[in-house]
């Protein structure tokens, strides 16, 4: 669960270091993706969501690190870039979404307590939260609120990943 932890910190978290057009990630979403490979791993196929996204991950690898360089690099792809942030979003949405029904599909067949249905709570509410910084993009006041909305969210989300984490370390799920 460690690795699953780390990894959506990473993949939740963006900070950026801009200089004249360049983007230097401070928090790379490859670097999540690798520490979500890690978690899959750990797990070896047992756990159908987690094994449903094995492969996605190897190449939101690969696309992070494109995109990466890109950013420092500061290419200019235009308008394509809001497409790409948006598969990205959902990129994402879909692997922490796996990795929650994963985590709940454990406690489900291992009879644990693992804090699986405040994790899947925490994980809906960020996604709405998401949706709507995303929604108001074009609003500049709105869309602050909502970013800090989202921000505070993706905060709470990871607390109770934490708590799961910590809960599951209690009990052997490999």
């Amino acid at each position: 669960m460690e690795n699953f932890f780390i990894g959506m910190i990473f993949i939740f978290l963006n900070f950026n270091f801009t200089v004249s057009n360049h983007v230097v990630g401070l928090i790379p979403t490859f670097v999540g993706y690798i520490f979500v490979k890690r978690g899959i791993n750990e797990f070896e196929g047992k756990v159908p969501a987690f094994a449903k996204i094995e492969n996605f991950s190897k190449i939101m690898i690969a696309v992070s690190i494109v995109i990466y360089i890109m950013d420092f690099l500061a290419v200019n792809i235009g308008a394509m870039y809001f497409v790409v942030s948006v598969v990205m979003m959902a990129a994402n949405i879909y692997t922490s979404f796996n990795i929650t029904e994963g985590i709940l599909w454990l406690e489900e067949n291992k009879n644990v307590n693992i804090l699986g249905s405040d994790l899947r709570r925490m994980w809906k509410i960020s996604i709405i939260a998401l949706c709507a910084s995303t929604v108001t993009v074009f609003i500049p006041l709105l869309n602050i609120i909502a970013v800090l909305a989202y921000f505070v969210c993706c905060a709470l989300f990871l607390v109770a990943f934490n708590k799961t984490k910590n809960a599951a370390a209690d009990h052997y799920l490999y």
